[in-house]
């Protein structure tokens, strides 16, 4: 599933795929969640441009917008634990920000900070 979103005036689009189903060049990257800038909600999309936005503990990531103040957080499904097993359950609100051009998760002592 795709999520497309404008966040902090930067179109993306959010999609999740594990390393097992990604293309050869990105198995490596175990990737959950995955970023895919856009020039618009409605494209051109260039795929090779994804990158992780989690590894493979969190997966089916989904980004929501708090009414009060307008930032934007990260909400996912855990997926694997240490070990490899299935964990589940869906992960506290994670702060998500722009940096160096990139969509990232902000760690929520930076974010109070900010």
């Amino acid at each position: 599933m795709l999520q497309a979103e404008v966040v902090d005036g930067r179109p993306v689009v959010i999609f999740s795929c594990l390393g097992a189903h990604a293309m050869p060049s990105r198995r490596e990257s175990r990737g959950g969640t995955w970023v895919l800038p856009a020039e618009s909600l409605l494209g051109p999309y260039d795929v090779d441009a994804a990158y992780p936005l989690t590894d493979d503990s969190l997966y089916v990531g989904r980004l929501l917008r708090r009414r009060d103040d307008g930032q934007w957080l990260l909400f996912a499904f855990r997926n694997a634990g240490e070990d490899g097993g299935f964990v589940g359950g869906i992960t506290d609100p994670m702060p998500v920000a722009w940096q160096g051009g990139r969509l990232v998760r902000v760690d929520a002592a930076r974010a109070a900070i900010a």
